[in-house]
């Protein structure tokens, strides 16, 4: 008798021997012929749900295996003798979203691969990094009038909680700053660019500032008096 595990077809081949009421084999008295039918195994469907997460950026690579398949029932789920595992997943790392698109592998109790066996038909749960909060305070300093124009690119960051500040390998470049030359005052407008390595990830963070002052104070001069001769 033919026989079928795995998807696909084969023909339905058989031999059939021919008994007289004695039982005896009498089917070499026969010319037999066949017309082979077919048998089929078509795909055994199953729904197969992926995890959703969220993550405070964080500079790392973020995934998520957790996934949930349909248990076994008429004609669907993943059979109760059969084990899943992930083969592949979805990473995130920088803000933004994606579908935590998983592939999974089913395999038989001895460890053999039938996920071509099943049609899995998949709900992607959604992965999500979301900006990270860190917060500059610019430099407040002095400087006597020499004509020249002052200013400092003093930049201070508050120490980081778990998902807040500045992530422990990245740095700051300044790309802008406020300049002074006359007596007077103003604000420490910075604006900087954070960066891991030479790679600039500051669209990862929300960040804001904290302004110090700028300013610039008198410079003395002695101004010595003629007086008039006799």
């Amino acid at each position: 008798l033919a026989s079928i595990t795995d998807v696909g077809e084969t023909e339905n081949t058989m031999s059939v021997t021919v008994s007289d009421a004695s039982g005896a084999d009498v089917t070499k008295n026969y010319a037999l012929t066949y017309l082979y039918g077919t048998l089929e195994v078509t795909p055994r469907p199953v729904m197969i749900q992926t995890a959703s997460e969220t993550w405070v950026y964080d500079g790392e690579r973020h995934f998520n295996e957790e996934f949930t398949a349909e248990g076994e029932r008429e004609g669907r789920g993943i059979l109760t003798e059969h084990k899943t595992g992930v083969i592949s997943h979805t990473v995130i790392a920088d803000v933004g979203e994606a579908e935590n698109q998983l592939v999974v592998a089913v395999s038989d109790e001895a460890g053999a691969d039938v996920t071509k066996n099943y049609d899995a038909e998949y709900i992607y749960g959604t992965l999500k990094v979301t900006p990270r909060s860190v917060h500059f305070t610019t430099g407040t300093s002095e400087d006597v009038y020499d004509g020249e124009p002052f200013f400092d690119e003093t930049l201070l960051t508050e120490a980081a909680t778990e998902d807040s500040g500045l992530v422990a390998w990245h740095h700051t470049q300044v790309l802008s700053h406020t300049e002074i030359t006359d007596v007077g005052s103003a604000e420490n407008l910075l604006s900087a660019a954070i960066f891991d390595g030479g790679r600039d990830v500051t669209k990862n963070y929300t960040v804001t500032y904290t302004y110090g002052a700028l300013s610039v104070t008198p410079r003395h001069f002695l101004r010595r008096r003629q007086g008039k001769g006799v």
